[in-house]
Parts: structure tokens; sequence; C-alpha cells
């Protein structure tokens, strides 16, 4: 559980980009998440008994599939705000450039 704290959800220090979806998933959540849909996937099939391997990799692919989802749309939005910041710092660059190099270079015409 430690290796998975370390290695998964990042030392107490570091900052992900991602914080709204590694802070949240444990081992133990992983787990419920796991059961919930293979009781849902029994109801569904009328099946009471043990869950065949292809139940379970069908479940667990489901689940890693919205959670892949998750994280993409996540994403999406971090890189699109990271994109506007630097395109605003651009721009302000850009217009101080502008306006310190007029300001330094007068207009004067010498014939």
């Amino acid at each position: 559980s430690r290796w998975y704290q370390r290695r998964v959800r990042g030392s107490p220090n570091s900052t992900s980009p991602f914080p709204s979806l590694i802070s949240h998933m444990t081992p133990e959540q992983l787990s419920q998440s796991i059961m919930s849909e293979l009781a849902r996937t029994r109801r569904r099939s009328g099946d009471d008994g043990a869950i065949s391997n292809r139940q379970l990799q069908q479940t667990c692919a489901r689940l890693l599939l919205e959670f892949e989802s998750q994280i993409r749309s996540e994403y999406d939005k971090i890189l699109s705000d990271k994109l506007a910041e630097q395109y605003e710092a651009f721009v302000k660059y850009t217009q101080d450039h502008l306006r310190n190099n007029k300001s330094s270079h007068s207009m004067s015409y010498v014939s």
C-alpha cells in the first residue's frame, strides 16, 4: 500500500496536473468499484454463481475506459488553460516589446 501511495498518488509535496483524479482513487475504492460492476453484471445475466474470467476482463476494461475518459477530459481542459495562459503571455510580451521599441527609437529623419 505504501508503494501505491508513492507511485500512484505521489508524495504529499508533489503536485499533479490531475489532482481530482489521482487523489480520489484508492485501492479500496477501485476494488469497490469493480465489485459493484461485477454485481451489476451478475444481475443482468441472472447468474448468481462465480464470475468468469471474461466477465472480469470486460468489467475491468469498461472501468479503465471510463477512467481514461475522465483523465483525457481533465487533461484537455488543463492543456487548453495552459495554452490560453501562454498566448496571453505572448501577446503581453509582444505589446510591451513594441511599446518599448517605439519609445526608445525616435522617429526623426536624418537627411
